[in-house]
């Protein structure tokens, strides 16, 4: 039988399969790092038109704001060369940012003395300058209360979410507040509420589709994701009376940590399971009205007690990307990761190894909390306890395609797709465009290799047997050839 067999080629048209490659015009090599000199344990991304937000907290115990383009390049008009601060009392941490079309927002918790929180919400110009006009100062304070998250509406009002706890109280009560565009209490929505049921704790609050907004987080031990109008009220046609529990397995605390919306209504929540043994990352997905889902993963819950042979698993944030794949960010025994999963829970296996790809970052004991999906580019920070880095890491994620966009297809032919060694690759271009055209080779787990140009730089040697990726790139045109090391 005969070796040769067409070049598979991968472009960004109609999903099949993913390839991972960390972002070459991104920072250092896929990966943007800032020294603080303080952890950054409590962190928040966001990404607004060109520019990317990065939350830590520097070693004075002030909150940081960094500000990048999509490029990893410090903003040089942002505060002060590209970070902004801010201190009240010290051991300020951000927990989450958010954008408007002009200004910035970070959420930031302060753990003070005798186990008191108290929260405020920072408003912020183009240029990293609180805005005098916005509540006191700039700032709006919340008073014993762990703020969690926060989402800017398209009118200007703020949604806040966090957990309010009384002096000398034990329970937390799950805290929701609108701003007015001013910073003022919006007193025709505030909310507090605590549910029969037992105490709660929320974790994310997020937009929906249709003026509705969700809150995630944990109640009575089980997942909790909860549903409300727009003017604040529980809405009765999600769960039960507002509220979607989903239970745990036996002796294990559940917490939802974020919520994806997707068009039809329905709804993917990812979180972590934990207890007296290992904890276990979770994911399940609801219908529109609040429903187990049951054609999802088993039951509608996928869990994943297990990843890189590591027993400590959870996730955290979760997107789309494309029209047909959910990715989810997490940790594994102190190892940040990303799974990718179709629509019906089952894992993309093509996507990294076996479904999950791992970043070459260097710590231990490290988490990642948010994740940003523009496009093909996944964008995702790295924080620790004791990990002084504020650090995000950007992938360029090019699906397997069907056809091809001709605006960005390097014309190009690569075979036999099936080798030995890589001398055996046959690379041709046509004439006039073969100048120039850069090649780098990928594992399956998106490390580069090899790379080089193509006319002057050989491509040689063995590799252990498995797949392989080949990308060849000109300028803004380029083509990714999967290859089979035999």
């Amino acid at each position: 039988m005969s070796r040769f067999l067409l070049p598979i080629l991968l472009c960004s048209i109609h999903l099949l399969a993913f390839a991972q490659f960390p972002n070459p015009n991104f920072a250092n090599n896929g990966m943007f790092e800032y020294n603080t000199g303080g952890k950054t344990w409590s962190s928040g991304l966001d990404q607004t038109g060109t520019s990317l937000l990065i939350g830590a907290q520097d070693d004075l115990g002030r909150f940081a704001l960094i500000k990048t383009d999509k490029q990893g390049n410090m903003d040089p008009q942002f505060g002060q060369s590209g970070v902004s601060y801010y201190d009240r009392f010290g051991n300020e941490e951000i927990k989450d940012l958010t954008s408007n079309q002009t200004h910035h927002f970070a959420l930031s918790t302060n753990s003070g003395a005798a186990g008191r929180f108290d929260g405020f919400l920072a408003k912020m110009d183009q240029f990293g300058n609180l805005d005098p006009n916005y509540a006191t100062e700039g700032i709006h304070y919340f008073a014993y209360m762990q703020a969690k998250a926060v989402v800017a509406l398209d009118d200007g009002t703020i949604l806040v979410a966090g957990n309010k706890q009384a002096p000398a109280d034990p329970i937390f009560l799950t805290s929701l507040t609108r701003l007015t565009p001013s910073g003022e209490l919006d007193q025709s929505f505030g909310l507090d509420f605590q549910v029969d049921w037992g105490e709660s704790k929320t974790a994310n609050i997020i937009a929906g589709n249709d003026g509705s907004f969700y809150i995630t987080g944990v109640l009575n031990r089980d997942f909790m994701v909860a549903r409300f109008t727009a003017d604040g009220q529980f809405d009765p046609d999600f769960g039960i009376g507002g509220i979607c529990l989903v239970e745990t397995l036996p002796q294990r605390v559940g917490t939802s940590y974020d919520l994806l919306v997707l068009d039809d209504g329905s709804l993917v929540a990812c979180g972590i399971q934990t207890g007296s043994g290992d904890d276990i990352a979770t994911v399940f997905k609801l219908t529109p009205d609040g429903i187990i889902d049951s054609t999802f993963g088993n039951n509608g819950i996928v869990l994943e007690e297990t990843i890189m042979d590591q027993s400590h698993t959870g996730f955290q944030s979760v997107q789309l990307s494309g029209e047909e794949a959910i990715v989810i960010l997490g940790t594994a025994g102190g190892t940040p990761f990303l799974a990718s999963y179709d629509l019906h829970g089952g894992r993309n296996t093509s996507f990294g190894e076996g479904g999950v790809y791992v970043p070459s970052v260097p710590g231990s004991d490290l988490r990642s909390t948010h994740l940003v999906v523009e496009g093909t580019g996944l964008y995702f920070n790295v924080t620790g306890n004791s990990y002084n880095n504020a650090t995000v890491v950007a992938l360029e994620t090019e699906q397997m395609t069907t056809s091809l966009d001709n605006r960005y297809q390097l014309e190009s032919q690569v075979y036999p797709n099936q080798i030995h060694d890589l001398g055996e690759l046959k690379i041709i271009i046509p004439p006039g465009h073969d100048q120039y055209v850069t090649f780098e080779l990928y594992n399956q787990m998106g490390q580069a290799l090899r790379s080089g140009i193509v006319d002057s730089d050989p491509l040689t040697g063995n590799l252990p047997s498995g797949f392989y990726l080949l990308r060849l790139s000109k300028g803004n045109k380029y083509a990714t050839y999967k290859i089979l090391m035999q």
